[in-house]
């Protein structure tokens, strides 16, 4: 025999103890798996015996009274939420329309009733935020994104009779 021949024994044997360790490994895994199969199989059967069919079905359904109470708690949300929507479409409906004869929104008075007075203050102020950029342009200001002579400094006096 040569050396080389004799290196190659130990390693073979070492191989083949690792391959039927592997074999036997797998062997008790499939044992164990198919004892876990044959106790799932068992289960159905069981459970049929236990419970009756009738049972069983019930336990899986709702009883008719529990579903009447949750459409009838459903449907009072729904009639209650039709309610406000309703009673705010009443207030909305009693706020009289702007004028459509008004020349600019500059000449028009603010309404006595409160709800309208604050409506018509809100927009108002609204249209004139909105309008803030044009109005600036139109008076020679710079866009509020440049800062071109925007840190001018400004000294003002007052006389007694509060004229500069």
């Amino acid at each position: 025999m040569t050396s080389s021949s004799l290196q190659a024994r130990p390693r073979d044997d070492k191989q083949s103890r690792r391959m039927m360790s592997y074999r036997e490994q797998k062997k008790k895994e499939m044992s164990g798996l198919e004892g876990t199969i044959r106790q799932l199989e068992h289960i159905p059967s069981v459970l049929h015996k236990s419970v009756p069919t009738r049972l069983a079905r019930s336990l899986l359904l709702l009883l008719w009274h529990e579903v009447a109470r949750s459409l009838a708690d459903l449907r009072m949300l729904s009639e209650s939420q039709n309610q406000a929507l309703k009673a705010q479409l009443v207030e909305h409906e009693a706020l009289p329309s702007l004028d459509h004869n008004r020349t600019s929104w500059r000449h028009a008075s603010l309404l006595n009733d409160p709800a309208t007075r604050k409506l018509g203050k809100e927009w108002i102020t609204e249209h004139m935020f909105h309008n803030t950029d044009a109005i600036f342009h139109q008076y020679g200001f710079p866009p509020r994104e440049s800062f071109e002579h925007l840190l001018h400094d400004f000294n003002f006096t007052f006389d007694d009779n509060g004229y500069c």
